[in-house]
């Protein structure tokens, strides 16, 4: 019988979600009781994980409910979770139908969700006692409540005070140091140690510091810097005088090392090397060279010894003061960034109490820091659940502060009796570290280290591992490729824990036999291109073999190089001999966001220019596209020149001469949607076939019910939170994806593509920011503990560090281990076919220290530049006819991948949830704008479909649309010939805005007014033409009739 608390080591394919549903089930339907669900808890690491295993363990049960109208297998899985449970399958279906009626009539009790929805279900349950508002709201963007943070401190800043010069230098000193030319970017990567979980217990020891103790403190680590380099210094100066007072010189020594480096210590801080130094440090050791000048051995016979004892002072000093001084010189160089982390906490603060929100970041630091020392039972009570039973996946990327939270609940349930927890990790698919992820957690837990039996001060309950070594997922070579690959890498790691992770790591291949491993090392004259070449001939293979587009994956390990792979495949599109009909499809996660639409924000910027004309800053994007458009016979440079400070007047005049029918005057007379709509329009975007167009159209309309008609209201609205909004795109739909390796985690695919398969093992350039604990030394007195970017040492200098070396190694240790997991994940997402596009090595020295290196020592390739293992697959049948694909609704058979570059998760649907009706009443009037009298229709029709302004599909409908206006009995002879009309004509008041009303007709000096409307009837619009009316009056017209005319699914006419 298994213990009720078990451990398991899920490697890539081992079936984790298969074993967790159903041990889930076994509990779930191990009584009559249908309520057993609401004692379980089920934690997983991403949304999109718990809504995966929610729907398995809904479709699982209702498959089971159906019993024994299953097919075989079906079958056979009833009657074996019925003979483990002891009863028979009549009675296991039974249970099933009545728990899945139960869960679906109690969703909210179905607790299978993110370990942030349970400690957010925690903090509600207990806001009184924390002293919250009951009805806070949770910031699930980290960033948006950081960035008001520090707009608040910058808004706050006073010239010549200690804030603005902390920062001013805080910033100065990174932009020195080349990173990034944002400072508010500098800022907010600053402001994120707020949620780092490590940082939370250095910062509390930094809270009585003020911004002038920072100033004093860098007063002071400066001075003693400037101290031990003077120490140095004079010892230096003191053995080179005392020398040449003797008549030595650069010639006694061999090969003058010793001599020049203590002459270089005169003017710079250094180091001896290690073979300089070494005779000083061996007794009887000469310091000259065999072949030295008689006179000069006489010299150096006679003084060598005391010349030593002057190295040995310095030597001694080092030893005495460099880590000090290293540690001094890494904490200056973010000292100031402390200061400024300290302002924005505090902001941060205001911020949150102002706005009553609670960022997701800091769930799990309330929790610890008030509830931990609860009694279980008192959690429970508040809760309203007694769970008896837990789940946690991917525990590898589980927090410190997460487990802290979760052992209390967990270990009182088992020590009752009843009960039961199960965790499942893979400490080699650990890559996200960066989120607080502590994968020494599970490495402890799994091998049952003494100190992992006692967390936070408690023994944990007993607990079995269990090692899950088969995989299910990948064909039979690839499995064998990647044992021998990873197991081969074990030796690299210099901690037996690391070690062990991969020399135990074989797994037993479950599926298919066969599968194809391809590696190539691209040499470096034209690497990109050689990566982008290779990938788009393997597309092409692979293709033509009968794999679908779907199929095929692309891994990178930066989004950017994703977007390049995707714009290469769509400029080359010609090259992978598609079939008739069929055009090349990419999906790439970031590429869906709307913020990477160049029209879009090309629009916004259009607007934002409008409201802000001064604020030429604001224009890029908008001149990048009105090039494209309106500047292609000038050279770009003289066009950027000309309308990047133009004035708006001749901004907006040189639009009206650019475009035909735009009339800026009329712009102040439409409302913020019409306005979008008919910019789309009169730059001959094409609306129909561009998913982010539609997508803003339904943020304008969203934004304006619900916020703001304000367009400065939605621009900002729109770089806060709409630029990161994404298009949907269908789940089945057969396009290839581009994927970050962190994207593709649990995920898997028939033909994985890792591109750019190479780089440095550890990059010292992207080493983690890390907190210190100061040595107990007097320079830190004031500063106990410091963040830093921990400095390379000078290669002479390890013989004289301790501590900063061993903080180095741990760093270095983790950056390997995070290195070489996002390998394993990458090439364990295959299934039948995996292409690794790696480099040449880069040197002749690069052993060990390029992820190319070890590939190309693993494998010794008969062929310097390749190699393969097993046969490419021969898919039987043909590639689904793209006649039969699904293709996004809406859309025309223009390929939009001419609109879409590069994405990176698949979403699960393409349709936003469009304003259709009122789209189509916004489309009626802007053609009704372009109709004086009926016998107009035809050629607006013509003029609007040549402009993009709809598609073919729906001329029909829009022109009988327009037809009820021209035909309707009470309109029709306000379309006549003989009418005088006015469409959108301004009328200009003396010191107030322009009135323009839609439609005004004159027939004989009385004056009809027409003004077109979409959705529900409101009394504002009625007081609208009221004014109207009364001007038109004012200005000697008598007013005949007052319409408002609403362009819905059916006509509706108001007259007064």
């Amino acid at each position: 019988m298994r213990a009720p608390f078990t451990v398991y080591n899920a490697s890539a394919g081992a079936g984790k979600t298969y074993s967790l549903v159903r041990q889930y089930l076994k509990l779930c339907l191990a009584q009559d009781e249908a309520s057993s669900f609401m004692h379980i808890l089920a934690i997983t690491f991403t949304k999109k994980a718990a809504q995966e295993m929610k729907q398995r363990l809904l479709k699982q049960l209702f498959l089971l409910s159906t019993y024994p109208k299953l097919d075989q297998k079906g079958v056979d899985y009833c009657h074996t979770l019925a003979e483990e449970l002891e009863v028979a399958p009549e009675k296991l279906a039974y249970r099933a139908q009545n728990s899945l009626k139960r869960i679906l009539h109690n969703y909210s009790a179905f607790s299978v969700s993110t370990i942030d929805s349970f400690t957010n279900r925690l903090i509600r349950s207990f806001s009184r006692d924390l002293k919250l508002s009951s009805n806070y709201q949770v910031e699930l963007e980290d960033q948006l409540i950081l960035e008001e943070a520090i707009d608040r401190m910058l808004s706050e800043l006073q010239a010549n005070s200690d804030h603005t010069k902390v920062l001013l230098r805080f910033v100065e000193g990174q932009l020195n140091d080349g990173n990034s030319t944002n400072y508010k970017n500098i800022l907010l990567d600053t402001a994120r140690q707020l949620f780092k979980e490590k940082a939370q217990p250095y910062l509390q020891q930094l809270e009585e510091l003020s911004t002038a103790d920072f100033l004093k403190i860098e007063k002071e680590l400066s001075k003693r810097v400037k101290q031990i380099e003077a120490g140095q210094k004079k010892l230096a100066q003191d053995a080179i005088s005392w020398g040449e007072e003797r008549g030595l010189h650069v010639k006694c020594f061999s090969r003058g090392t010793l001599w020049n480096r203590t002459l270089g210590m005169t003017t710079a801080f250094g180091f001896f090397t290690e073979a300089s130094l070494q005779p000083v440090l061996e007794a009887g050791q000469n310091l000259y060279a065999k072949n030295a000048a008689p006179a000069d051995k006489a010299l150096m016979d006679q003084y060598q010894e005391d010349f030593k004892i002057q190295i040995l002072g310095i030597h001694q000093y080092l030893a005495d003061h460099y880590e000090e001084y290293l540690y001094i010189k890494s904490t200056l160089k973010s000292l100031y960034g402390l200061a400024v982390l300290k302002e924005i906490a505090l902001q941060l603060e205001v911020v949150k109490e102002e706005s009553n929100r609670i960022p997701i970041g800091e769930f799990n630091k309330i929790i610890s820091d008030n509830l931990r020392s609860q009694p279980a039972p008192f959690l429970y009570e508040k809760l309203g659940d007694r769970f008896q039973h837990f789940f946690i996946d991917e525990f590898q990327d589980t927090s410190t502060l997460q487990w802290l939270n979760l052992v209390p609940l967990i270990n009182n349930s088992l020590a009752e009796g009843g009960s039961s927890a199960m965790i499942v990790g893979d400490a080699k698919q650990s890559i996200y570290r960066f989120r607080n992820g502590e994968v020494q957690l599970f490495i402890d837990l799994y091998n049952n280290v003494e100190d992992s039996n006692r967390f936070a001060g408690q023994e944990l309950y007993p607990r079995e591992t269990i090692n899950l070594d088969s995989n299910f997922r990948s064909h039979k070579n690839i499995v064998s490729f990647n044992n021998q690959l990873f197991e081969s890498l074990a030796n690299n790691f210099s901690d037996e824990k690391f070690r062990r992770i991969y020399s135990e790591s074989g797994q037993i291949a479950r599926a298919t036999d066969g599968g194809y491993v391809e590696v190539r090392f691209l040499g470096k004259d034209n690497y990109q291109t050689a990566q982008f070449e290779q990938i788009a001939s393997t597309i092409k293979d692979s293709l033509a073999r009968g794999f679908k587009q779907s199929d095929i994956c692309i891994l990178v390990g930066a989004n950017a190089q994703g977007r390049a792979i995707a714009r290469f495949l769509l400029q080359n599109e010609d090259s992978l001999s598609l079939p008739e009909g069929e055009y090349l499809k990419l999906l790439s996660v970031d590429s869906l966001n709307i913020g990477a639409s160049a029209e879009v924000k090309a629009i916004i910027s259009f607007l934002n220019m409008l409201e802000n004309p001064k604020d030429y800053s604001i224009r890029k994007d908008w001149l990048l596209l009105s090039y494209e458009i309106f500047g292609q016979h000038i050279d770009r440079h003289e066009y950027f020149k000309i309308h990047g400070r133009q004035e708006l007047s001749l901004e907006t005049a040189f639009l009206e001469e650019q475009i035909p029918g735009f009339n800026f005057q009329n712009w102040d007379g439409l409302d913020l949607l019409q306005k979008v709509y008919r910019l789309i329009h009169q730059l001959d975007l094409k609306l129909e076939n561009d998913p982010y167009l539609q997508l803003l159209i339904d943020q304008v309309d969203d934004f304006i019910r619900r916020e703001s008609p304000l367009a400065e209201s939605f621009i900002e609205w729109w770089y806060e939170k709409g630029h990161s909004e994404s298009v949907q795109m269908p789940q089945e739909l057969d396009a290839i994806q581009v994927m970050s390796i962190h994207k593709s985690k649990g995920l898997e695919f028939p033909v994985v593509i890792a591109a750019f398969s190479a780089g440095a093992l550890i990059n010292k350039r992207h080493r983690e920011k890390l907190w210190l604990q100061l040595p107990a030394k007097e320079s830190f007195k004031e500063l106990p503990v410091s963040l830093v970017n921990l400095l390379s040492p000078h290669k002479d200098a390890s013989g004289y560090l301790d501590q900063y070396l061993k903080d180095l190694e741990e760093e270095d240790k983790l950056m390997l281990l995070d290195t070489i997991n996002r390998y394993y994940v990458a090439y364990t997402r295959a299934e039948k076919e995996l292409y690794i596009f790696s480099a040449q090595e880069q040197s002749d020295k690069a052993d060990g220290k390029y992820w190319q290196s070890l590939l190309y020592q693993h494998l010794q390739p008969e062929q310097e530049d390749f190699f393969s293992f097993g046969e490419k697959l021969q898919l039987d049948g043909t590639r689904t006819d793209s006649e039969n694909l699904k293709s996004p609704d809406n859309f025309s058979v223009r390929p939009w991948q001419q609109v879409i570059a590069v994405l990176s998760s698949a979403p699960k649907n393409w349709e936003q949830s469009g304003k259709a009706a009122r789209l189509r009443g916004s489309q009626v009037h802007q053609l009704l704008s372009q109709i004086k009298q009926s016998s107009d229709l035809d050629f607006a029709l013509k003029n609007a479909q040549n402009k993009g302004w709809f598609s073919s599909e729906e001329l029909n409908e829009i022109r009988d649309l327009v037809l009820q206006v021209l035909e309707h009995s009470e309109l029709k002879n306000l379309f006549s010939a003989q009418a005088d009309v006015l469409n959108e004509r301004s009328i200009l008041i003396p010191g107030a805005n322009r009135k323009i009303p839609d439609r005004v007709v004159l027939i004989n000096d009385k004056a009809f007014i027409i003004d077109y409307k979409t959705g529900e009837r409101q009394e504002e619009h009625r007081q609208q033409v009221e004014e109207y009316a009364r001007l038109i009056e004012e200005a000697g017209f008598t007013v005949a009739e007052k319409m408002l005319l609403y362009l819905n699914e059916e006509l509706v006419l108001e007259k007064f």
